[in-house]
């Protein structure tokens, strides 16, 4: 079994005018004195009451202190939130020396491959590899923050706001009235322009890309599309002119069709390329950076996927990836591109009826009209 090291990097250096405190530079150098004893990994198993009991003077000196910090994997930066637990499980198998050091105790605890966050504020993590040190930088925001960047009550009643959605059947609603889903009665309440809804049957937020699943099982279909082949044609054609709002609600075919849920250098974005786009998160920030572009100062609300028992089992090409980790990657791109976001799933499997009176669910993923109402009453509170 992998050593998960968790170790405290001070944040107890005095500062000249006043005593705050601030976060040891992760620049500096072993001491000579804890170099003598690294080999017994002294210094790298310093305790908490150690390093808060040392003089002031001496306090650099017993702090884990790589002299310097290099790039041997891929990774993004970590948002995260309080109380979430993020999976760094696939860091820490990439390598099997791989271990994991936190930089402030305070901020974040190592638990069974995730990282558990305790109060808001920047930090970092760092991965060791071969004697080498790869720092990862986290911010931790407090819970809800993504869901109240901005509430539906605030929207001005008086001036006819723009709305558009995108996403897959649940939000296309064809199975009942498409004129009757969850963003339709949104968009009434608060007297909207439902300019579309563009979410089609079937799609994927993950970009049909050659070799994948989805390309595999579409190909031969010549109406397949997927999430941002549909943000992009609506932004070539001209059509979101003026739209200040806009829901991306994808998740159901992708965990059917089990696309990777990142890939290295799915953080950048280019709406003339569609290479970016070969993840899940990739996806994710293709829509909503291509959106923003377009439509400037535009209010994004990405929706976790509403309760579902289609494909439970680990979807139909057996990659193992979960509902909730679909749904965490999505909370993820939202904590890291501020949009608002606003997870369902738990609310709606207190309603799912699928298998008794039908009154909420239709089967075991598409909603009725009285589920859609009830969706949309949820999302309001927000």
């Amino acid at each position: 079994m992998k050593r998960i090291a968790l170790l405290l990097f001070s944040l107890a250096l005095l500062t000249s005018c006043g005593g705050t405190q601030q976060p040891a530079s992760t620049s500096s150098e072993f001491s000579s004195s804890e170099a003598k004893t690294s080999e017994s990994s002294i210094a790298e198993e310093t305790t908490i009451e150690e390093a808060t009991t040392v003089e002031e003077t001496t306090i650099e000196e017993t702090t884990f202190m790589p002299k310097e910090t290099v790039n041997f994997m891929y990774c993004n930066d970590i948002v995260t939130r309080i109380g979430y637990r993020h999976n760094i499980d696939p860091l820490i198998r990439e390598f099997e020396d791989m271990e994991v050091y936190v930089e402030d105790s305070t901020y974040l605890a190592v638990e069974d491959g995730y990282l558990i966050s305790k109060k808001s504020g920047k930090t970092a993590i760092y991965l060791k590899h071969d004697g080498q040190y790869q720092k990862v930088n986290v911010t931790i925001y407090e819970e809800g923050h993504e869901a109240h960047l901005w509430n539906f009550e605030d929207i001005d009643t008086t001036k006819k706001s723009k709305i558009v959605s995108f996403g897959d059947s649940v939000t296309a609603n064809a199975t009942i009235n498409a004129d009757l889903t969850y963003v339709r009665n949104i968009a009434n309440k608060y007297k909207m322009d439902f300019v579309n809804n563009y979410a089609i049957g079937g799609t994927t937020a993950t970009y049909m890309y050659p070799g994948s699943n989805i390309y595999k099982e579409y190909a031969g279909n010549k109406d397949a599309i997927d999430g941002p082949r549909v943000v992009a044609k609506a932004i070539q054609n001209n059509e979101l002119e003026g739209v200040e709002y806009a829901f991306i609600a994808f998740g159901h075919n992708d965990h059917y069709f089990q696309p990777p849920i990142s890939v290295e250098g799915d953080d950048t974005y280019n709406i003339d390329n569609f290479d970016n786009a070969h993840s899940f998160k990739g996806s994710y920030r293709f829509m909503v950076n291509a959106l923003r572009a377009a439509c400037p100062g535009i209010k994004i609300i990405l929706l976790g996927c509403t309760y579902s028992e289609y494909a439970k089992d680990g979807g139909a090409y057996g990659n193992n990836i979960t509902y909730d980790e679909y749904r965490h990657a999505i909370e993820e791109v939202a904590m890291e591109l501020e949009c608002k976001f606003i997870d369902p799933w738990n609310y709606m499997k207190t309603l799912f009826d699928a298998n008794t009176r039908k009154v909420n669910y239709k089967d075991v993923v598409h909603l009725t009209v009285k589920g859609h109402d009830r969706l949309a009453t949820y999302l309001e509170k927000f």
